[in-house]
C-alpha cells in the first residue's frame, strides 16, 4: 500500500480529530464551523490547512449542521407568463442606462402579458419597488380610465 503523499506532519489525522473534538467541546457555541475550529487550531500553536481541518471534520461528522430547506406551499402559478388574452396579466421589467444629465437612471417598463404592448414606462434615479408600479399605475390609468379602488381587480 503507497503511503501518504506530501511532507510529513507533525499530528496524524486522528490526532488532530482529537484536538478539533477538544476545540468544539470547549468553544461557547454550537456548531462550528471548519473555518473557525482552523483559526482557534492556529491560536493554540496548531497548524495545519483549513482543507485538511475540513476533511477531517467532514468525515467525522463534526461540522456545524445546515440549516433545513424551508417547505413552501403550491407556486401561484405554473411559470408562463404569457396569457389567452389581453389585460389578463401585466407585467412590469426595468433596465439601467446613463444619462447625461443624471447619471445612472433605472428604467422601468409595463407589459400585457398576451399582447406584449407597452403599458407604461418610467425612468427614476433610484428604482424601488414603488417606481416599479408607476408603469402599472400608467397601464390602468390608460386602458381602464382611472386610478380607483378595486378598478383593476383580476388584472
Amino acid at each position: 500500500m503507497l503511503a501518504k503523499r506530501g511532507p510529513k506532519t507533525l499530528y496524524t489525522d486522528e490526532g488532530l480529530v482529537a484536538h478539533i473534538r477538544h476545540v468544539l467541546a470547549t468553544s461557547p457555541f454550537l456548531g462550528e464551523g471548519h473555518r473557525k475550529v482552523w483559526a482557534r487550531l492556529r491560536a493554540q500553536g496548531i497548524c495545519t490547512s483549513k482543507s485538511r481541518v475540513l476533511r477531517l471534520m467532514r468525515q467525522a461528522s463534526l461540522l456545524a449542521p445546515n440549516r433545513e430547506s424551508r417547505v413552501v406551499g403550491p407556486q401561484v402559478h405554473d411559470g408562463t407568463i404569457t396569457t389567452e388574452r389581453p389585460n389578463q396579466m401585466w407585467g412590469t421589467d426595468a433596465t439601467s442606462t446613463v444619462t447625461v444629465e443624471d447619471g445612472a437612471v433605472t428604467v422601468f417598463i409595463g407589459v400585457d402579458r398576451c399582447t406584449l404592448e407597452g403599458i407604461g414606462i418610467h425612468a427614476a434615479k433610484r428604482g424601488t419597488r414603488f417606481k416599479a408600479l408607476e408603469p402599472i399605475r400608467q397601464g390602468v390609468h390608460h386602458q381602464l380610465g382611472a386610478v380607483s379602488a378595486g378598478i383593476a381587480i383580476g388584472l
